[in-house]
């Protein structure tokens, strides 16, 4: 049995044909049209006339004899074509045909033919020439010109679930596309938002049954231009008429190619695409694509802009559940994955396939290794993972909570900002607190205190705490000297780290955060609107963001009140010190009784970051020599230490342990 297509492409070639022929002989098809006759469809689509479906049908003589060689045209040339104006127009349709062919018609303005050799002294004689493309439409093969550029693809989107949140606003949006009164109006939608899945659900919502859509990668369209832009702008719009349908453009500002235009070039690349097209156009981003005011008078057309949040706590819960619901056991998990993971529909969905393949390696290995919670949490945190180059550094520590050796009353309050970050979900979204506070919904924290006494090893606690990233931002990295930089960089990570839900680590903050001064000049002008940038983007963010400096007054009232928590981390008192000292060392390390814990306590005012790096040092010192770790290893590491801080070093400091201190090693 013969397929449905290639009877439908079959009749199609026949009806051209004798189209064709009619044309060629002058005289009226005998043969009437079917309904879904493609010429038919086309010629209503662009506006053809009779004299243009005449000409559209002449150019596409030689394909049809490609097509099939028993077909009886001759070979098309200039000279033929002059007996075909004869035959088939009249004198009265004479200057109609010229006006026709002289680049007004939608024939030549939309790529449906192309004209040559038109002679200076005599208009009238020139050769014309159809495009494959047009005629396999006419074929009724509507698939999207492969020639046109690889950022290009036709595709009928798939029918998706809606939230029942939802369907009011698709059902208001659907009315706004197809409503008759105000199609003509609204051409262009701007959507934004950082879940793919649900742009693509409101995009299928904008289309009729059926209907196909034109998509354009702005990203793949930056990395590789066409080498003739004019002649793929007017192909893009013929492909977009010939299907009856809407234009997509997507940006999507991952992708490292998005991130180095400027929003003013992206702005005139993409209204340059949509010059002149008369279909709907929509353009799909991550972040929002705002145009200027010039940038409206220029489109031309009604804009309406359409901005999506992520799904909430409930939505992802959903989301992790349906995902999930094979295992019972992992879905029991879908509410804690979704206070701890912010994430998109499309995120939750590829988190799950990592997941998956992390266990099926795993059982390459074992005999049998079903899915866990631990393979879900690192497909998770691998799917966000910061990419800001070296201003950004991901730390991971072994550390846990009874590794901090604080005080109590700072370690409870470093405990109570693990759970407003494990929680924040229910109190804001479920509880209503974000409707009632005008500081968003982040958890800003400023720890304070010298070098070493453990704010980097507190963040690493909090972060493990809450199966969340920590990322270390290197200020030095991101501050730069030239106007707009710092914004764009500290932008850049604000914005990849909404994706990630990750805990922002300031170091050093004071360089940045600093007490603002008077301004004076423009350089201190432009130092106070990167402070107030950057308090803008914290308030925005909504996960954590700590702020780590040694010197809190540093910081201006301003900034302080932004804060959330203030924790000064103190210097170890005596008995705090002893604690260090006894825990530094790992139970596998081979200790001597000689380590006198309260000299060492009581004598030394070290931060838990220096006796770390004496115990170090000391293991060093004993395994070079073969040793146990002895108070003469400890006391020359304790040397080393007081000479790289710059402290004083002496008898009165070191008191009977001194002489030890700088003899030799052994």
């Amino acid at each position: 049995m013969q397929d449905e297509s290639n009877i439908f492409v079959e009749r199609n070639y026949r009806l051209l044909c004798n189209d064709l022929n009619a044309v060629v002989s002058g005289v009226d098809p005998v043969e009437d049209y079917p309904s879904d006759y493609p010429l038919d469809l086309l010629c209503s689509r662009f506006g053809l006339s009779s004299i243009e479906r005449k000409i559209l049908l002449l150019s596409l003589s030689n394909l049809l004899v490609a097509v099939d060689d028993t077909v009886r045209f001759e070979p098309f040339d200039t000279e033929r074509f002059q007996k075909s104006i004869t035959h088939s127009f009249s004198e009265d349709e004479r200057p109609a045909l010229m006006m026709t062919l002289s680049g007004a018609s939608s024939l030549v303005r939309c790529g449906l033919i192309g004209i040559h050799n038109v002679l200076a002294e005599d208009a009238s004689v020139f050769t014309i020439h159809g495009f494959r493309r047009v005629l396999r439409f006419l074929l009724g093969k509507g698939d999207v010109d492969l020639l046109l550029h690889e950022s290009v693809r036709s595709f009928e989107p798939d029918r998706l679930i809606f939230f029942p949140d939802e369907k009011k606003k698709v059902t208001r949006l659907n009315f706004l596309c197809n409503d008759q009164d105000t199609a003509e109006d609204v051409r262009l939608f701007l959507l934004s938002g950082r879940s793919v899945m649900r742009r693509q659900r409101w995009i299928e919502s904008m289309r009729m049954p059926g209907m196909r859509i034109v998509q354009l990668s702005l990203n793949h369209y930056w990395r590789s231009p066409p080498r003739n832009l004019e002649l793929f702008k007017k192909n893009l719009i013929r492909e977009c008429m010939m299907l009856q349908a809407p234009l997509l453009i997507t940006i999507e500002e991952r992708d490292a190619s998005a991130k180095q235009i400027e929003p003013i070039h992206m702005e005139n690349t993409v209204l340059d695409l949509i010059d002149g097209n008369p279909m709907p156009v929509i353009v799909s981003s991550s972040r929002p694509f705002v145009l200027s005011d010039e940038g409206r008078f220029r489109a031309g057309r009604r804009v309406l802009q359409i901005a999506f949040d992520a799904p909430d706590i409930k939505e992802r819960t959903e989301l992790w559940s349906r995902v999930l619901s094979v295992n019972p056991e992992l879905q029991a998990e879908a509410s804690g994955l979704a206070q701890r993971f912010k994430m998109t529909e499309d995120q939750i969905f590829v988190s799950a396939e990592h997941a998956e393949a992390l266990s099926v390696v795993r059982s390459l290995s074992e005999e049998e290794s079903p899915m866990t919670i631990e393979d879900i949490e690192a497909a998770c945190r691998a799917r966000n993972r910061l990419n800001s180059a070296k201003s950004v550094k991901k730390i991971e520590t072994a550390a846990n909570w009874e590794d901090l050796v604080l005080p109590d009353d700072h370690v409870d309050r470093l405990r109570e900002l693990a759970l407003h970050l494990k929680h924040a979900d229910i109190v804001h979204n479920q509880w209503g607190f974000a409707k009632k506070g005008t500081m968003g919904r982040g958890i800003h924290v400023l720890f304070s205190g010298r070098s070493g006494t453990g704010k980097t090893m507190a963040a690493g606690v909090i972060a493990k705490e809450a199966g969340l990233d920590l990322y270390r931002i290197d200020l030095a990295g991101i501050v730069s000297k030239y106007i707009g930089e710092t914004e764009k960089n500290l932008s850049l990570i604000f914005d990849e780290a909404s994706n990630s839900n990750a805990i922002l680590f300031f170091d050093e903050a004071d360089a940045l955060f600093g007490k603002r001064s008077e301004v004076k000049d423009a350089k201190d002008r432009y130092a106070n609107i990167e402070v107030a940038y950057l308090l803008q983007k914290m308030e925005e963010y909504e996960g954590m963001t700590i702020l780590a400096t040694n010197l809190a007054s540093n910081l201006d009232d301003a900034f302080r009140r932004r804060l959330h928590f203030m924790i000064e981390f103190p210097m170890p008192d005596p008995a705090l010190s002893r604690k260090l000292w006894k825990k530094i060392f790992p139970d596998n390390a081979p200790v001597c009784d000689d380590l006198d814990y309260d000299f060492l306590s009581k004598e030394l005012q070290l931060s838990g970051g220096s006796i770390r790096n004496i115990a170090l040092n000391a293991a060093v010192y004993a395994a070079s020599a073969s040793s146990n770790i002895a108070m003469r290893h400890v006391m020359r590491a304790v040397r080393r230490e007081y000479q790289k801080t710059g402290r004083p070093f002496g008898p009165e400091d070191m008191k009977q342990y001194y002489e030890m201190a700088m003899g030799e090693v052994n």
